[in-house]
Parts: C-alpha cells; structure tokens; sequence
C-alpha cells in the first residue's frame, strides 16, 4: 500500500505566486497520485486558480492568512514577526 504525502505550501511566496504554486501541485499530482496539498495564504486568490487545475481541488486544504511577507523582506526578520504568514505557518 503506497502512502499518502501530505506537501504545506506556502502558495505566496516566490515570482508568479499563488499561480505557479497551484501549476506546480497539479504537475506533481499528476506525477505522483499519493500526494495531498495544504497551501496556506490568500484563500481568494488560491481558489480562483482551482479552476485552472481542477483535479488539484479534492486533494488540497487551504489555510488563509492576511499576513504575507515582502520579497525584500530578511527571512529571519519575517518568521519572527509574520506569526501569521503564509511563510511561517
């Protein structure tokens, strides 16, 4: 029996984000079918994408947060103030 992987995303981070974040869930879902998402930031923005990748949707939780942290933003600076960020959580 394959066991199932659960991969957090942090849907804000990076260029392009949430968009490249939810493509590439969907790429490794249809890579790999034991793998389940929870992608955490902006829960608009995330489900708007879910009907691009709609077999993405029965095997994803999302986990909203307003707090986002900046591209110019010190990583470490982030964790210890963004509590709530899509980064940190």
């Amino acid at each position: 029996m394959s066991h199932i992987f659960t991969i957090a995303l942090d849907a804000m981070g990076g260029d392009n984000a949430p968009a490249c974040v939810v493509e590439g869930a969907d790429i490794a879902l249809r890579r790999y079918d034991n793998v389940r998402f929870i992608f955490f930031g902006d829960q608009v923005k995330i489900e708007s994408l879910f009907k691009l990748y709609p077999a993405v949707i029965p095997v994803s939780q999302i986990v909203h947060t307003d707090i986002l942290v900046a591209p110019h933003d010190k990583p470490s600076v982030a964790l210890r103030r963004g509590k709530e960020s899509s980064m940190r959580l």
